[in-house]
């Protein structure tokens, strides 16, 4: 899972744009959500293009072969393999492949912001 929860409090890493951060910051308030901000880390370079779990997903996706020609196995074929749902798997490898493309094809340099937050 992209978070965790113990003992009544939330726990999540990401990697995403300041606009968006601030915006999550609001949303919370809005509700009465009470949160501490562990961490803010703005990264410009290229290795924060993915996040953690982006990462570890592509790699375990090519070395299962999914991206083979032809494959070597079917994208539920690969989250059986990974003990993951089908739908999880097809998101984030989607937007892992999105930013990568992205990336390709603009090169385009956006900064993002990575944190930690608790709910309390």
């Amino acid at each position: 899972m992209p978070f965790e929860v113990k003992d009544g409090q939330m726990t999540f890493e990401a990697t995403i744009p300041q606009e968006t951060l601030s915006n999550l910051g609001k949303t919370l308030d809005k509700f009465g959500i009470q949160y501490t901000v562990e961490r803010i880390q703005q990264e410009t370079e290229s290795d924060s293009l993915l996040t953690e779990r982006q990462r570890w997903l592509l790699d375990e996706a090519i070395e299962h072969g999914y991206y083979d020609t032809p494959r070597r196995t079917t994208l539920v074929g690969l989250a059986e393999d990974l003990d993951i749902a089908k739908s999880t798997c097809s998101e984030v490898l989607h937007r892992a492949e999105e930013r990568v493309l992205k990336e390709y094809r603009n090169g385009d340099d956006t900064i993002s912001s990575e944190f930690a937050m608790f709910s309390d």
